[in-house]
């Protein structure tokens, strides 16, 4: 892929861009997480009826991919800053978001 050169955005922006990227993504597996440990105690149930346990083993099994993917970019758009640069970018982001 050919990449943009952009005129109007700095390195500076584009670093604060990513770093929110990077906590969205952290929410994202965050929540993929909760879903399978919930659906997983579900499971763990004798009393979970069979339709819900053939619903909610296919919802582990989507989860699970799911979760993979969001690693991936995860792990694709921390490789965009530099790792001395990181964890300070990922602060400055978090600090500009309102607490959920």
């Amino acid at each position: 892929m050919e990449k943009t050169v952009f005129l109007s955005i700095t390195n500076a922006e584009k670093e604060a861009h990513i770093a929110a990227a990077i906590i969205g993504r952290e929410n994202e597996i965050f929540s993929y997480e909760i879903n399978i440990e919930n659906y997983e105690r579900i499971l763990s149930n004798p009393d979970t009826p069979p339709g819900t346990r053939a619903r909610l083993n296919a919802l582990v099994v989507s989860e699970y991919a799911e979760r993979q993917i969001s690693l991936d970019v995860y792990g694709a758009l921390k490789a965009l800053i530099a790792p001395g640069a990181l964890a300070a970018a990922v602060a400055t982001a978090k600090a500009k978001i309102a607490p959920v």
